[in-house]
């Protein structure tokens, strides 16, 4: 595209509009589209979207804007294009309704609170797509136009695009596409759209020098287009491939009239795998041998037709030794671990993967996500890193996870790698891993006492991480014969609550927590607690069993009478008052003495330090008495009682110096 003709103009909105249109329309018929539901708009904003149903937000400064999505599967933000600061974006935890099948996601984005921020812009699209399917969704854009009409690209040079990048952040004035010519003037370039939140599209590859103008601003864009050969095609375009030893690369190369091969210059080190392998066209994989000690490989692949006679494409590759990601708990800090440099470790915080896939395009600057030095960390030195498991040290470069969920990106020499991390319930997970956790680390129930009771509420405390789960923990009771039932908050019998900061369980973004508080039925064995996965239909459970009993007041069934008469022999060994009492739960015992029935009762242990209390596994209560005096002669009580009431016993007891005739 050398030469401009004349300039086809399409409304900025109508394009981005019918773009989006089309992915709905291409969406499943049988299924529902997301719905978003705006809970709070600022009174600066603007709707100019022409009438369209679907919302695009503009202002020049930016308000408050809270947004939810609900859908009957599972869902998830993305944000396409640029919000900065990002300390503005809050992700909130997502909602699971087991009851209904619906789930919910929704973001708060604070606008105001990144007034003071000089690069303050918003050019973005931010769907509600289905986790899976992007075609299922809903969107709404916004444009916060700061102090610049144009986002600045990421790079302002392109090579076999088709996209001039010049998204702008105000879209209700037009921004137009120029060509600069070899002597430096300018034209209009036709047959190309614009997308406010990508640039200019063709159908063609770029080629010169552009030019996107608004107003008085401009960006200039060098597109290069590669010489293609005219019967061949290849991919990679690039002399020179490097990857990491544990990534393949992907070649291509096809030919409209020649018969062609892929060659190694050493096939003893590096493997090809093809996934095409047709006479024109070849297209493998190369990767390194799993076990292979060396990982620092060089070499070249050639594409040349069968006869040897015209070479194609040659490439260059590089396999690089990856970087090992390292969670140090103890001292609290990420660390990438190479021997190789340079090298450099940055993290931003983010709640899950979602959060993380926005916060992303912080890598592109160290100091993009930073505004208020909350979200992002980076680290440029080659330090030394001691690593416990290891029991040895590595050469790293290390950052803090004071923020705890997050994404870190490992850079060695200019290639990264990336990793998400979370706090689980007891450590700091990699996101790869989580799989082969215990479950326990996860989810878990409180423990509870192994006998419960009707007739009182019971409570039940479930924790979950927050990275994997929906902040909507379930609740499930099983009955004697197996059957279950999902249970649902009634106010009255069943209560439920998803506490999110308020209560001190509650960690921030770190874990979610269910409380249930229940009258359990006399047939109840367990309670199950159901942890949703954010971003699928599937659930964990895990569980607490108990044996359910009715409560029962305290009763004395052996003795009918109020006193009980009892002889103590002074000579006689092991004496023992005995008293049982019935209830539910287990009554506790107290034995009370007094001289007579003008006296007051006192504790036995402090009238009679000798003697002692026994309680026996079959629930009943003995005052034993290693030896008996005169003194022991008076009224003993045994009182029992439980959360139902009290009972007691008396025992007049009287003291003989005569044998005990039992053992004569």
């Amino acid at each position: 595209m050398k030469k401009s003709v004349s300039l086809r103009i399409v409304s900025l909105l109508l394009t981005f509009v019918l773009h989006d249109a089309l992915s709905v329309i291409t969406a499943r018929a049988s299924e529902t589209n997301p719905k978003i539901v705006f809970t709070h708009v600022g009174n600066i904003w603007n709707n100019v979207s022409n009438g369209s149903s679907n919302a695009v937000y503009y202002s020049t400064s930016g308000s408050d804007l809270f947004v939810s999505c609900t859908a009957p599967y599972p869902i998830q933000w993305n944000i396409n294009g640029i919000i900065a600061p990002a300390e503005i974006v809050k992700m909130l935890p997502p909602k699971r309704n087991l009851h209904e099948n619906m789930f919910e996601i929704r973001t708060n984005y604070f606008f105001l609170s990144g007034n003071g921020y000089a690069g303050l812009a918003a050019s973005a699209q931010i769907a509600c797509e289905k986790v899976g399917d992007d075609t299922i969704r809903d969107y709404f854009s916004v444009f916060v136009r700061g102090n610049n009409p144009f986002v600045e690209p990421a790079t302002k040079i392109v090579t076999d695009s088709k996209l001039i990048p010049c998204p702008t952040t105000d879209p209700t004035s037009p921004t137009m596409l120029y060509l600069q010519a070899s002597d430096g003037t300018e034209g209009l370039v036709n047959d190309v759209t614009y997308n406010p939140i990508e640039g200019f599209r063709s159908d063609n590859v770029f080629d010169g020098i552009y030019i996107c103008k608004k107003e008085s601003s401009h960006i200039t864009i060098v597109a290069n287009a590669s010489q293609a050969l005219p019967d061949h095609q290849f991919s990679p375009t690039v002399e020179l491939i490097k990857s990491f030893s544990d990534e393949p690369i992907e070649f291509t190369c096809s030919s409209k009239t020649k018969s062609i091969k892929l060659k190694l210059e050493d096939d003893t080190t590096v493997a090809l795998t093809y996934s095409v392998d047709t006479d024109q066209t070849k297209t493998a994989k190369l990767s390194l041998p799993e076990g292979l000690k060396e990982k620092n490989v060089k070499g070249k692949v050639t594409c040349m037709s069968n006869d040897k006679n015209e070479l194609i494409k040659e490439w260059s590759y590089e396999f690089i030794e990856a970087p090992e990601l390292y969670l140090d708990n103890f001292e609290g800090e990420v660390d990438c671990l190479s021997p190789l440099t340079p090298k450099m470790a940055q993290t931003v915080r983010c709640r899950n993967s979602m959060d993380c896939q926005f916060m992303d395009h912080c890598f592109q600057n160290e100091t993009l996500c930073n505004f208020k030095k909350q979200k992002q960390f980076f680290a440029t030195d080659d330090t030394f890193c001691w690593i416990e498991k290891l029991a040895t040290g590595r050469a790293c470069a290390s950052v803090p996870y004071s923020h705890l969920n997050g994404r870190v990106q490992c850079t060695v020499l200019g290639l990264t790698k990336k990793y998400d991390f979370f706090i689980s319930l007891d450590s700091i997970d990699v996101n790869s891993t989580w799989k082969d956790a215990p479950e326990k680390e996860l989810l878990r129930m409180d423990a509870t006492p192994e006998i419960l009771y009707t007739e009182s509420s019971s409570r039940f405390f479930c924790t979950g991480s927050a990275y994997l789960f929906a902040d909507s923990l379930s609740f499930e009771i099983e009955y004697k014969n197996g059957t279950k039932r999902l249970l649902q908050d009634d106010g009255k019998v069943v209560n439920i609550s998803n506490p999110y900061s308020e209560n001190l369980r509650k960690i921030d973004e770190f874990n979610v927590l269910g409380v249930l508080n229940i009258n359990l039925p006399i047939d109840a064995i367990a309670i199950h607690c159901l942890a949703p996965w954010w971003n699928s239909t599937d659930i964990m459970t895990t569980s607490s069993k108990f044996e359910t009993r009715q409560l029962l007041a305290p009763t004395i069934p052996e003795v009918n009478e109020n006193e009980v008469k009892v002889t103590l022999y002074i000579n006689a060994p092991n004496q023992r008052l005995t008293c049982f009492a019935k209830g539910e739960p287990q009554p506790k015992y107290q034995w009370l003495f007094r001289n007579d029935t003008k006296s007051a009762y006192a504790n036995v242990e402090d009238v009679f330090p000798s003697l002692t209390t026994i309680l026996g596994s079959n629930g009943k209560s003995y005052l034993e008495f290693p030896s008996v005096s005169e003194m022991n002669s008076g009224e003993f009580k045994c009182a029992a009682n439980n959360s139902l009431g009290n009972v007691s016993q008396i025992y007049q007891v009287q003291v003989s110096d005569k044998k005990n005739p039992c053992l004569e």
